[in-house]
Formats: structure tokens, C-alpha cells, sequence
């Protein structure tokens, strides 16, 4: 009878977990994944093992070799690296902080980018968990041997070896599964479990629990219950506290789980298995499988130091889960009602009151994630706004419909319009200030009421017209912006600033009120962000203090708990706290880049939930332990000729090896793809020079001393100052050394000198008559040649460089593209209808049009290295070394805005009444374009396109196109 009740307990135990997973699966999250495989350099997916070393590269062990990921690429290494061919492999940290690589074959140390075999009284290691360090100068084995110590020797090459002997009472001589614990070190010792510590080792067996097999991986989580993962036995817990081991309550058997099992960075648990990942915490077991994306066999798990989880699958390649732990999200396949999320508002019970473009939603926490569901009779339109006033009732604006008076404990709802003065129907913001007065912003201006709210009354003081964003400022003022302008009341009397009161734009879509009084302006049309600072006497603002590159649409500006200012864009969200700028994109976990109006609050807890177009994302920030720490730049290869340098230091080569290939990386960046680096090859003086490429390649270096340097930074930060260099000389061969060089001049500078002297007399009385007559001929020869060269180079009425010029340019930066890689664009600009202009205004009028057009070129044209040229009549040309296509279309659309922005009269054009320019841009990369007369056409078939498409537009060329609209030529702007 005890025996059937105690079955019967684990049997209901069993059914109340699953019941408990399954609830919490009611409310699926979707993340962030990204996946690798062999387009991305993985050529096997098969992940058995994950690791990152000290430097940050992260290295997988497949059933194929190892793999090491820079930040962009995978890179194999394998025999010609040093390392045998492997189907498994453990990673670690020796004791002076490289990479150790063990397995069936041994044991081998990572220098520069090759590996050497580390010597020892052992056959094989433990690939599972065979290698751990713990920190402080000691690494542990799990060798066929048994259990073996490494540690660094003072003052000589390689590492003291120790062997410890068998524990007494173990089945084997072996040691896997290591687990540094602080002072102490779990192993599995043969078929039993041993613990070693300052006092001996202590050896635990089948008497507690464990298995009678092999113990391959041992894992402790955070709040200290030890797992072991037997051989072809699955996963046993030894929860803190009590006396042996068991089998954990899991969603799946425990005894069918493999793979190699870790911990996170918070103390979770994380097991793998053939349907997903398990993450096991104080609030039960997480399943990660096919429903939030993960689909197969988990082999491996790891998280890194930028909190990404990395996860290994049974041949289905490598998957990185960006923003774990931090990021999670939320769309209509999870759930929720509409993808587009407006405001939402926190409830004290840890619930969610949303607006979507659905309607208004409640969503309540669930096991690990939020449940969603429509509120009665508030749906089937946009929520737009949604405030809480003083008797616990929700204020909600809406996009078609008013205002509404919901009340959540009766679901009674009160409906405002024109029957009680409010005339928008579109209340795009909702605000209550400290006298409890609803002001709400609409399509036909801003209204308020006071309580009851019987009646609204709209500003007349404001245009009718859209009024997008109401805060109340820390001093008591309250401010408005909108199609018209910012608006600011105090003192009951209403103010209006604009362009002309020194704002970036007019139209004002989002307010933020910052300490001090001080009012953050985001604008709806470009401008980014301004700060404005009232003043006693007026107003003080500060223009563009948004983050660099976010210049466009800013939805909202928000302030947080700790004063931090967020601001929602249309490529992610900004974070100001008050020394610099963070960016949160998609490559973050934000469920999507464009952001909404209204759309950010700070739960209660600390976390943030953020409004998208594809979604609502829910971000609970980790603690950085360096949240300012500059990129550091690291060489992922140097090689001179064929031959690996990484290991060399200040390395001196032939001349005939005088060809430098240099890849590199700066692995703890948050966003690989923003990163931009520079490079120089000389000394301090030498000039920098950008890309965005981690290759460099130098061919026939010259003799003589030089120095390598590359140094990164974030595409809107500064460069990190934490670079990397590499010294190297190149000899000079014993043909140029001096003696030889001497030798061979001392013969004929003997002769010669004998020469000299006889006619040395003689010479002296003919320069003086020559003197004075080299002298005027000379001075008439320089003035000729400085008129001749003018002449020679530049358009005669442009100013610009001449058709030549322009040849000659190309000609040579197409060279530089076959040589080094790098991007080159050209932009041909065509004025439209120019012959239209000489018919109507005459051709003295149509050369003045081409004068000033010359001269918006030049100022256009800041880098010293662009090249505008007249290409012929009324075509124009410019060249733009180092540049990518995006950029160059950019520069188009910014050289087609600022020829209109001349306002240069033009009644004959067909296209507007002022003169335009149609663009054609073209970018050479590679073996793209990279003939001049390849890039040409090709840049000239995009300015036919831009004609075609209407004139007065930038069109963009070939495979650029193809990427950006899906064909040979695209319209930018």
C-alpha cells in the first residue's frame, strides 16, 4: 500500500507540472533568433559543444571540427591550424587565459592563430565538460587518466601538470563532468560522483540516487541544486537541502535527456533535448521548441558575455537568441489583438491596459509571459490614448470615435463628441495634468474639460488642426505640438514657437518633460530632436541633440524611473542617460523597428513594454557590469604572403614577402552589422581611412618599418581608442644596402669628378651670361604652364573638373576598387529639360543656371577625395571614392534636394516651375563595374531610368537595385 501511494504521488506531481508548462505556454512569446549555417562560413551543423574565450570569439565543436565566429564569419580550423580532425571537442581556459581544445586527441593550446599540442600522461579528454578553470590560475582535466591539474610556471614556456590519484572506492580511474565550485571540484569519478575540496574527496554513489553509469556533464544552478547527466541515463537533481538525488519533475522524461546541459548567467538551468531547450526557475520549466521557433534536437546551449544565448542543434546548425533574458515580444500569432500597439498602462495587479490598432486590450501575466484579451464593446478600431483618472476609470482616445469614459469594474462605457464640445473625432493624445484637467489632442485642435467632464472646450488659441502630443512640464507648464507648431501655456496665456522661434520643423510629433522645466521636441518630418530651455525672457533651444542617424520620425519621448530619456524612431529606440545615446533595434529582440505614437511605458517592476508596427515587445535590461566599456578591436588573421603571423611579434621579413593580409573583428559590439573600423599603415602621422570591410590585403610593400592599426566604433559613437596594432618590417634586399650602393657609385662618381673639374671654368662664365636670360624665359614659362594647366583641368564655365580630369579620376579609382576591394559610386545628374531652358531664357540665362549648379557641387562635394565634374553640356558627374551604394543614394537625393532648393526659375520645365536634376547612381565593388566604362553605363542607365520615372528623382543601378527594389534599376528618395 505505501508503494502504490507514493506511485500515485509522483504520478499527480507529474500531471500538475505538465498541467503548469502547458498553462504557461498559453502565453507564447516570440524572440529573437538568428541562425547560422553554411552561408555563414558553419559548413557543418552538427553543434555538439559552445564557448567563448577570454577574448570574445565564440567557438563551436561539431561532429566535423571546430569552428570560430569573429563577429561576422565562421572560420574552420582543423590540420592546417594545427589540430587533428575531431568529432567532438571540450573548450576552457588554460591559466594564462588562452584556449584549450581537448578530446579523443588530446589537448591542445591555442597561439595566435594556430594550436600546439600540450604534452601530459593522458590518452583522451572528456569532451562533454572536460575542461574548467577556475579563475584563478588553475584549470582542471577529465582525462582517461583521471583528474589532472594545470598550472602556470613562473618564468618558463607551457604548464606544471598534477595528476591527483584515484579516489577510494570508485569504479574507474577516469575524471568527466568538471565543475569548479568555488573551492571545491565536482567530477564524475568512474561510475560515481566525487568532490574534491581542501579537506580530500568525497566520493558519493548509488546510495544516494545516483545511477550505476558514467556522470558526463555536472551542472549547479543558481539556487544550488547540483544536476548530473549520466551516460544513456538522462538528467538526476540533488535539490539544496535534502539528502539524495532524484528524478526532476520535468515536460519531458527525464531519463530520455542528453545533450550537454549548462547555466545561465541569472542560475537558470537549461537542459537539452530532442524536442526544444527546458529553462528551469522559481516559476517552473520553460519549453523552447518549435512553437516560438526552435525546431529539432538540442545538442548545446551557452550564454555568452553580451547575454546572447547560443544554442546547438543536432544538424540543424547554430542559433543565436538575441536579447535572452532581456527581450520578449508579442504579436497577433502570440496572441495578441492587432500587431500595431499604441499606449498602454500598467495596473497595480501587474496587469496591462493596452491600445492597438484592434481596439483596447487587457493583457494579465501568465507563467512566464502575458495573456491578451479584447475588452466588450471597445474594439474594431484604433486606441489611441489611455489615461486613468482619479476614480480608477480609463480615459481612451480613439482614432474614429472620440473620447470614451470606460469604467473596468462595471465594463460601462460613456462616449464624448460634438454633443459635449468635443469636435475631433481622431484623439490621438490623452493627458491629465496635476489640476486633473483632460486635455486631448485631435484632428481639429486640442479641447479640454474639467471634472465631472460634462463638457469639452477647444482651444482657440491653437489652429484646428492636428495636435499630436500634450505634457505637463516639471515647472507647471503645460505644452503642446502639432501640425503647427509647439504650443506652450502658462500664466493662462497660450505661445507659439515655430522655425522662426529657432525649432528644426514645424510639425511637432512627440514631447517629453525633462528636469528643470526643459521640454524635448521630437518632429514628424526630419529635425530629430530638440531640447528647449525656457527662460525668463523666452526660450533657449537646442537643436539636433538626437542620437546620430536619428533624424527622422520620432513617436515618442519618454522619461523613466532613473531619468533616462527613450525615444521611439522609426529604426528602433534611442536611450539618452544623460552622458550618451543607446540604440535598441530588431537586432536587440525589439519585435520591430518602426516604433508608435504614444507607445512606451515603464512597468512598476523596472521593465519596459514598447509599442511597434509588428508588435508589442516587453524589455527588462541586465545589469552591465561595464555599460560604457569601448569597443575593443581584436586580429582574427595576419598572414605575410602564406605564411600565419598572428604569434610574431614586431616580425621582420624578406623582401620578397612583402604582402600583408589582415582580418580583424571587435567582438564585444553590441550590433555587428553597425560597426564601422579604420585602419593606417605607417606611424601617428599617417591618415585613417574607413570601411566597413574585416579584411585588408597590402601588396608589394616597399622596404622599411611599419605599423598596422585598426580601431572601431558603433555607427553613432565615437572611435573606441582601444585599437589594435601589428609592427612589422619589410628588410631592404642586399642589392639596396649601402656598401653595394656605394660601391657601384664610386667608379663613375671618380670619372665623372675628373670630368667635372675640367669643365668646371668654362661652365662658371657661360651661367653667368645664361643667368639672367634662363631667369626671364623661366618666368614667362611658369605663367604659360600655370594658364596652360588651368586650362587643361577645369571647365571653363563651371569651375568644375573638365571632362579629363574625370577620365583620369575614374580610370584610377576603378584600379583602387580591383585592388583593394573597396566601393566606388558614381552619380551622373542630368538638368531636366535644359534645352527647354536655352529656347525660353536663352543660352546666357541656361550658362548662368549652369554656373550656380557648379558651385552647389562644389560645396555639396565636402571630402577632399570627391570628384564633381562637368561630364558634357548639360551633364554633370560625380565620383565618390569608398562609398557604398547606400550612401551614395543618400548623396544623390541630398544634391537632387539641394539643386531644387536653389529655386532657379524654370517655367518651361515640364516637371515644376524651377530647375530640377534627374540622378543616376551606380556603385563598383568587386568585379561589379569595375571598368570606368562599365560604371558609366551603368550609372547612365540609371539616369535614363530616373527620366523615365518622371525626372527629378534619384534612380539607382544594377545589383545595388536588386537588394534595395527588387530589380536592375531602383527610384531612391
Amino acid at each position: 500500500m505505501p508503494i502504490l501511494i507514493l506511485v500515485s504521488r509522483k504520478i499527480i506531481s507529474t500531471v500538475l507540472a505538465l498541467l503548469a508548462f502547458a498553462s504557461g505556454m498559453a502565453c507564447a512569446q516570440e524572440y529573437s533568433f538568428r541562425r547560422f549555417g553554411g552561408s555563414e562560413g558553419l559548413t557543418n551543423l552538427a553543434i555538439r559543444r559552445i564557448y567563448q574565450d577570454r577574448v570574445g570569439f565564440i567557438w563551436v565543436s561539431t561532429e566535423n571540427g571546430i569552428f570560430r565566429y569573429d563577429g561576422g564569419r565562421f572560420e574552420a580550423f582543423g590540420t592546417a591550424q594545427g589540430i587533428p580532425a575531431n568529432s567532438g571537442a571540450a573548450f576552457g581556459d588554460a591559466p594564462d587565459g588562452s584556449l584549450l581544445v581537448g578530446g579523443n586527441f588530446g589537448l591542445y593550446h591555442l597561439s595566435g592563430n594556430r594550436f600546439e599540442k600540450v604534452p601530459g600522461a593522458f590518452n583522451s579528454i572528456t569532451w562533454a565538460q572536460g575542461i574548467q578553470s577556475d579563475g584563478k590560475g588553475h584549470t582542471y582535466l577529465g582525462t582517461d587518466a583521471g583528474l589532472i591539474e594545470l598550472s602556470s610556471q613562473a618564468g618558463q614556456d607551457g604548464f606544471a601538470m598534477r595528476l591527483f590519484p584515484q579516489a577510494e572506492g570508485t569504479s574507474g580511474p577516469g575524471a568527466a563532468g568538471i565543475l569548479v565550485d568555488g573551492d571545491a571540484v565536482w567530477y564524475g569519478c568512474g561510475h560515481e560522483l566525487c568532490r574534491m575540496d581542501a579537506r580530500g574527496t568525497r566520493v558519493y554513489s548509488k546510495e544516494i540516487g545516483l545511477p550505476d553509469r558514467e556522470l558526463q556533464v555536472i551542472q549547479k544552478d543558481g539556487a544550488g541544486n547540483l544536476w548530473v547527466r549520466a551516460r544513456n541515463g538522462g538528467i538526476f537533481e540533488w535539490p539544496a537541502g535534502k539528502a539524495r538525488f532524484e528524478r526532476p519533475l520535468l515536460p519531458l522524461p527525464a531519463e530520455n535527456l542528453g545533450g550537454v546541459p549548462a547555466v545561465d548567467g541569472g542560475g537558470r538551468i537549461l537542459l537539452t533535448s530532442s524536442d526544444g531547450l527546458l529553462i528551469g526557475s522559481e516559476r517552473g520549466w520553460q519549453k523552447m521548441d518549435r512553437r516560438v521557433g526552435l525546431r529539432g534536437t538540442v545538442y548545446s546551449v551557452f550564454e555568452d558575455r553580451q547575454h546572447s544565448l547560443w544554442i546547438g542543434f543536432a544538424g540543424l546548425g547554430l542559433v543565436q537568441w538575441r536579447g535572452y533574458r532581456e527581450w520578449e515580444s508579442y504579436s497577433e500569432e502570440s496572441g495578441l489583438t492587432g500587431d500595431i500597439a499604441y499606449e498602454m498602462l500598467p495596473a497595480s495587479d501587474g496587469s496591462l491596459w493596452l491600445g492597438t490598432e484592434a481596439g483596447l486590450v487587457r493583457a494579465e501575466r501568465g507563467q512566464f509571459g502575458m495573456t491578451f484579451k479584447k475588452v466588450a464593446g471597445l474594439s474594431g478600431f484604433a486606441v489611441h490614448g489611455i489615461q486613468k483618472a482619479a476614480s480608477g476609470h480609463l480615459w481612451l482616445g480613439t482614432e474614429t470615435r472620440g473620447v470614451a469614459n470606460f469604467d473596468p469594474r462595471t465594463g460601462k462605457t460613456v462616449w464624448f463628441g460634438e454633443a459635449q464640445g468635443l469636435g475631433g473625432k481622431a484623439a490621438y493624445r490623452l493627458r491629465l495634468d496635476l489640476e486633473q484637467r483632460l486635455w486631448v489632442g485631435t484632428e481639429a485642435g486640442l479641447f479640454w474639460a474639467t471634472p465631472p467632464y460634462a463638457k469639452f472646450t477647444r482651444v482657440t488659441e491653437l489652429p484646428a488642426t492636428r495636435i499630436w502630443a500634450v505634457v505637463e512640464g516639471t515647472d507647471g507648464r503645460l505644452w503642446a505640438g502639432g501640425v503647427g507648431g509647439l504650443f506652450e501655456y502658462s500664466g493662462g496665456k497660450w505661445k507659439t514657437l515655430t522655425e522662426a522661434d529657432g525649432l528644426s520643423n514645424r510639425e511637432v510629433l512627440s514631447l517629453g518633460a525633462g528636469p528643470n522645466g526643459v521640454i524635448w521636441v521630437g518632429y514628424r518630418f526630419g529635425g530629430g530632436i530638440d531640447r528647449v530651455h525656457p527662460q525668463r525672457a523666452g526660450f533657449i533651444v537646442e537643436k539636433g541633440v538626437q542620437r546620430t542617424g536619428s533624424d527622422g520620425l520620432i513617436y515618442f519621448l519618454e522619461f523613466d524611473d532613473k531619468g533616462r530619456l527613450w525615444a521611439g524612431t522609426e529604426h528602433g529606440v534611442d536611450r539618452w542617460d544623460g552622458a550618451r545615446w543607446s540604440h535598441y533595434d530588431m537586432n536587440d529582440g525589439l519585435a520591430w523597428d518602426d516604433c508608435n505614437l504614444n507607445a512606451f511605458v515603464e512597468d512598476p517592476d523596472g521593465a519596459f513594454w514598447i509599442g511597434t508596427s509588428a508588435g508589442l515587445s516587453h524589455f527588462r535590461p541586465l545589469p552591465r557590469q561595464a555599460p560604457d566599456a569601448p569597443l575593443e578591436v581584436v586580429f582574427t588573421g595576419l598572414s605575410i604572403g602564406k605564411m600565419d603571423v598572428s604569434s610574431l611579434r614586431n616580425p621582420s621579413f624578406g623582401s620578397q614577402s612583402n604582402s600583408l593580409v589582415a582580418g580583424y573583428s571587435a567582438l564585444n559590439a553590441s550590433r555587428q552589422n553597425e560597426v564601422i573600423f579604420r585602419y593606417r599603415l605607417g606611424g601617428p602621422g599617417s591618415s585613417w581611412t574607413e570601411t566597413t570591410q574585416r579584411q585588408l590585403q597590402f601588396a608589394n610593400l616597399a622596404p622599411g618599418a611599419y605599423r598596422l592599426e585598426i580601431d572601431a566604433r558603433d555607427s553613432d559613437g565615437p572611435w573606441s581608442g582601444h585599437g589594435t596594432g601589428f609592427p612589422f618590417s619589410i628588410r631592404t634586399p642586399w642589392y639596396f644596402n649601402w656598401w653595394f650602393i656605394g660601391l657601384c657609385a664610386l667608379i663613375p662618381l671618380t670619372v665623372a669628378g675628373i670630368t667635372l673639374r675640367l669643365r668646371f671654368l668654362g661652365a662658371q662664365r657661360r651661367e653667368r651670361e645664361l643667368v639672367k636670360v634662363v631667369e626671364e624665359k623661366t618666368a614667362d614659362l611658369r605663367r604659360a604652364n600655370e594658364e596652360l594647366s588651368r586650362l587643361s583641368f577645369t571647365d571653363a564655365l563651371t569651375g568644375l573638373a573638365n571632362r579629363r580630369v574625370f577620365d583620369q579620376t575614374l580610370e584610377k579609382e576603378c584600379s583602387r576598387v580591383r585592388r583593394t576591394g573597396s566601393a566606388l559610386s558614381l552619380l551622373m545628374i542630368d538638368v531636366d529639360h535644359f534645352k527647354a531652358l536655352n529656347d525660353s531664357q536663352g543660352h546666357q540665362k541656361g550658362d548662368e543656371c549652369l554656373m550656380l549648379l557648379g558651385s552647389e557641387l562644389t560645396r555639396l562635394c565636402r571630402r577632399q577625395m570627391d570628384v564633381p565634374a562637368r561630364f558634357g553640356g548639360e551633364e554633370f558627374a560625380i565620383i565618390l571614392p569608398d562609398t557604398d551604394a547606400d550612401f551614395a543614394t543618400d548623396f544623390g537625393e541630398k544634391v537632387r534636394k539641394a539643386i531644387a532648393d536653389l529655386n532657379l526659375p524654370h517655367p518651361a520645365s515640364k516637371v515644376v516651375p524651377y530647375l530640377t536634376v534627374s540622378v543616376g547612381v551606380a556603385t563598383a565593388r568587386g568585379e561589379w563595374w569595375s571598368a570606368p566604362a562599365e560604371l558609366v553605363a551603368a550609372a547612365d542607365r540609371a539616369l535614363y531610368a530616373a527620366k523615365e520615372s518622371g525626372r527629378n528623382c534619384v534612380c539607382v543601378a544594377g545589383h545595388e537595385a536588386e537588394a534595395r527594389a527588387g530589380g536592375s534599376v531602383g527610384v531612391a528618395g
